[in-house]
């Protein structure tokens, strides 16, 4: 049942930490973690039917949209420079 949680979220909670060690600001974090959190209470509460129900949808891509958004900040970071240079 915890499967994709124990996938996803290490991966999640990996890159807000190097976010977080490249300076990037608490309140970036915070939404990203934020997001991350709701999708996986949104994913939980899906799975209780049987059949794919639009909870569980919505929290797989709320789980999905904080992964590629951090991917693409450290994408971003690691060939033009964090916010601080």
């Amino acid at each position: 049942m915890f499967g994709n949680a124990a996938e996803y979220v290490p991966a999640a909670i990996a890159a807000l930490a190097v976010l977080s060690l490249l300076g990037m600001p608490a309140y970036v974090l915070h939404v990203l973690g934020s997001l991350l959190f709701l999708g996986r209470l949104l994913h939980a509460s899906g799975l209780s039917a049987a059949k794919p129900t639009a909870a569980r949808v919505a929290g797989m891509a709320l789980t999905f949209l904080p992964l590629f958004v951090a991917a693409l900040m450290l994408i971003v970071h690691a060939f033009v420079g964090g916010p601080r240079g």
